[in-house]
């Protein structure tokens, strides 16, 4: 399309150029080394400048192009050993034109990539949070901040530890009986109860030996 565009352009101006005031000899010379210095800078900036702006640099050569095309119209009034120069200026013009085309799509093409790349990076670090947190959940090894259970779920377990101070410890049914009248789960209820165990028994037996009694324990 831009390539196209820059075609319609030069298409106009040689029209145009019929009817311009002719030059001499040295004159066009002087108008071929004016287009071949500025090719050398437009080369330049694409060596030096990575970020560079395609639709600038088209419109650019755009302008020389239909310079290059004024003086096709009067070369019959070169002189024999500029007219190789000229031939080797319009070829380097039109190599440039097509190394533009290639840097714009080079660097659509990277930015792209970078956009995906980035993207595709937030997506994966969000899924690993949320898969890590569900796992974690599951495993009731970590469930966010820890929360103080509701008051009316701890009068349940309370109820229940002072009917069986004695023994304080769960049998599978009474397990499944406290979670349906509490909605806790079982983690929750066994970690409730082995922290009530631990207060009661106070100094009078280590943690270590709290948690034997617990493994021990049905």
């Amino acid at each position: 399309m831009e390539n196209s565009s820059i075609q319609d352009k030069c298409s106009i101006t040689s029209l145009l150029s019929d009817g311009s005031k002719r030059r001499d000899p040295e004159q066009l010379l002087q108008d071929i080394e004016s287009i071949k210095l500025s090719l050398n800078q437009m080369l330049d900036l694409l060596r030096t400048t990575p970020d560079f702006h395609s639709e600038d640099l088209n419109d650019e050569l755009s302008i020389i192009m239909e310079r290059l095309i004024d003086v096709q119209s009067q070369q019959t009034d070169l002189l024999e050993e500029h007219r190789d120069y000229f031939i080797d200026v319009d070829a380097q013009a039109r190599k440039l034109l097509l190394l533009v085309k290639e840097a714009k799509f080079l660097n659509d093409e990277t930015n792209r990539f970078l956009r995906h790349l980035s993207s595709t990076s937030d997506s994966d670090s969000m899924l690993f949070k949320i898969v890590t947190q569900d796992m974690m959940n599951k495993n009731g090894s970590f469930i966010g901040k820890r929360k103080r259970l509701e008051r009316s779920k701890v009068a349940v377990l309370e109820q229940w530890y002072s009917k069986n101070c004695d023994r304080p410890y769960l049998s599978d049914s009474m397990l499944l009986s406290l979670m349906g009248e509490t909605g806790l789960s079982k983690i929750q209820i066994k970690n409730w109860l082995s922290n009530k165990r631990r207060k009661e028994r106070g100094g009078l037996v280590s943690n270590e030996l709290c948690d034997l009694l617990d493994e021990s324990s049905p």
